[in-house]
């Protein structure tokens, strides 16, 4: 039996999405297929409308059993439809990895499902949706599987997020002394926007043929498809998402016993503990070490400064081109905090010019990319530094993220945190460092005159 692991520990990447829509792909092309959820959400359960408290045994009390010949399918797999099969998990997974979970005791540990899997007849191929964390469950899972898929969304971390998963897929490698083949498959994209585009490009210009061909794109339907419990080639098959993923099928069939992409770098060399053994946690810590998050920003804050001082846009034009400001009396008097506020001040930028902070009188804008992420939130003393209590909202008829914020006048730091990512603001030039050494954003807020220090009125930032 065929398996593939689909594996990513960054949230929002379409993990379950890909293992459930491409397991029903396939399926629908009379491959026998066994979808297998490594996680301990049980989100392949929920997709696929299986609740929780129904599930009798789930894939960690068959990967526990001693002789797992002797299982009784019947109680462990559910008929999703024709040639589709679910092995499903449950909340209790996860402490399957704890020290008396029963699994960390084990000689054969990082074998089980493997050791389970090749138990199992009459499928030909078996899908994995890894656990989101770097475990043995996920160790497990790489260990069993011939090849890997890793979803990548197409936001700022992207080609980090690439990169931290194939360095953590290289030191495996090198502990198992094979190297599984693996791809990138970009997901959730939006062609019509510039950014996305540009880290699709830079994806493939750093990983070449190892970036799957086929791009999933965002499609509401696949939202809609969960909700119903049915995969969205199912659901909608005429839908974007429904064609995206019969062809990823398509390619997988195609693809095997296809060579390896040459690898971009070569593996780092992993120290092994006194067993001779690398555990997750070594595997993953290595894999980190070779990545500098800091590189990343300061690389998305140089392409910013590029653009702010040719005025060419980074990411396409934020905001839709109206009429002229006075012939439009609502968004010359638009309210504080409203979204007609919101467009007034973005009408006269161009380019990243409508990027970064936008002080008003009693308070601030802080305005990002549409492209940037699925989730961006500020941080500052004003919230306790929290990472999720200010959420930025999405403008789509702007082509940004925006939040206001309430605060007196003065400077203020704040950071971003962008799909679980902490980071400066990569359009806002001014920055001080804080005690941990890294760059928080300052912005000033005016006063009522609409005087501020350190920068000019209408949120025009200093030069560079």
């Amino acid at each position: 039996m065929r398996t593939i692991a689909i594996v990513n520990q960054k949230g929002g990447c379409g993990k379950t999405t890909t293992a459930i829509s491409l397991s029903g792909a396939l399926a629908s092309r009379g491959t026998r297929v066994l979808l297998v959820d490594m996680d301990p959400q049980s989100h392949c359960a929920a997709g696929l409308a299986i609740p929780e408290a129904h599930i009798e045994n789930d894939v960690g009390d068959a990967m526990l059993t001693d002789n797992p010949a002797g299982i009784d399918l019947s109680k462990l797999l559910w008929r999703i439809g024709r040639n589709l099969d679910l092995m499903p998990s449950r909340m209790k997974l996860a402490g399957l990895e704890a020290t008396r979970g029963g699994l960390a005791t084990l000689e054969d540990k990082d074998q089980r499902l493997a050791r389970l899997l090749a138990s199992i007849d009459g499928y030909d191929l078996a899908i994995i949706d890894c656990s989101p964390s770097i475990g043995l469950l996920t160790y497990n899972a790489l260990c069993a599987a011939d090849e890997v898929l890793i979803p990548v969304e197409m936001s700022y971390f992207a080609q980090q997020g690439a990169s931290r998963q194939v360095a953590t897929l290289r030191s495996l490698g090198q502990r198992l002394g094979r190297q599984a083949k693996h791809w990138i498959v970009p997901t959730i994209h939006e062609p019509e926007a510039a950014l996305p585009c540009e880290l699709l490009e830079q994806l493939r210009s750093r990983f070449g043929s190892q970036v799957c061909p086929t791009v999933i794109h965002k499609d509401d339907k696949v939202k809609e498809a969960a909700t119903f419990g049915r995969p969205v080639g199912e659901y909608a098959p005429q839908s974007q998402a429904a064609r995206d993923y019969a062809e990823l099928a398509q390619w997988v069939m195609e693809s095997r016993g296809s060579t390896q992409a040459a690898e971009s770098q070569p593996a780092a060399p992993l120290m092994a503990n006194s067993n001779g053994l690398h555990s997750p946690a070594e595997i993953w810590a290595d894999a980190s070490g070779q990545l500098d998050h800091q590189q990343s920003v300061a690389q998305v804050a140089e392409r910013a400064r590029r653009a702010m001082e040719t005025n060419t846009p980074l990411a396409g034009t934020p905001a839709p081109q109206h009429q002229p400001t006075q012939t439009r009396p609502e968004v010359a008097t638009a309210k504080p905090g409203s979204t007609l506020e919101l467009e007034r001040l973005l009408l006269p930028k161009r380019g990243s010019e409508a990027f970064g902070p936008h002080p008003v009188p009693g308070g601030i804008w802080l305005v990002q990319p549409k492209g940037l992420g699925v989730c961006v939130a500020a941080a500052g003393e004003f919230n306790n530094w929290s990472a999720q209590s200010h959420r930025f909202t999405r403008y789509e008829n702007l082509g940004v993220h925006a939040l206001k914020l309430e605060l007196p006048p003065g400077r203020h730091a704040y950071r971003l945190t962008v799909d679980g990512f902490w980071t400066a603001d990569p359009f806002n030039p001014v920055a001080e460092t804080n005690p941990f050494g890294e760059p928080n954003s300052i912005a000033e807020v005016p006063d009522s005159s609409g005087s501020q220090s350190g920068s000019s009125p209408g949120g025009t930032r200093p030069a560079v």
